[in-house]
């Protein structure tokens, strides 16, 4: 069973680089709300951003928080699915095999009252005849 692909999304920020330290204020601000609506998938702080790839522009910062958690817990869910349907696989093989052996033991029964008749029916077929 393969495993779920975790997507590494993350809300847009400014990132303090030389460039945006000699930013003023508003310019910081304003840089900050359009970051804020931005989706993107695998950011990484080492290399400044530079890997990240943008998923989405929303409306809104808070459309784009939420989106972000959405899918976060979509792969934890998804994940946590994975292990259930495992652990699953792995009753329903245990459960299957008792079964079987079961039903072979059944067999195994059933078989040993067909020689246990068959052996009586022959002794008193012995019997009949006058043997031993």
């Amino acid at each position: 069973m393969s495993q779920p692909v975790t997507r590494y999304w993350s809300q847009g920020r400014t990132l303090l680089t030389d460039i945006t330290r000699r930013w003023s204020k508003e310019t910081w601000d304003r840089n900050e709300q359009e970051e804020r609506r931005r989706i993107f998938e695998s950011f990484l702080d080492e290399d400044q951003g530079r890997s990240r790839r943008l998923i989405a522009t929303c409306e809104s910062a808070e459309d784009a928080e939420r989106i972000v958690k959405a899918v976060s817990d979509y792969d934890a869910l998804a994940r946590q699915a994975v292990e259930m349907a495992k652990i699953a696989q792995r009753n329903i093989r245990f459960v299957l095999t008792a079964l079987w052996e079961e039903v072979l033991s059944e067999k195994d029964l059933e078989q040993k009252i067909q020689d246990d008749a068959e052996y009586q029916q022959a002794q008193a077929l012995i019997a009949q005849r006058g043997g031993t």
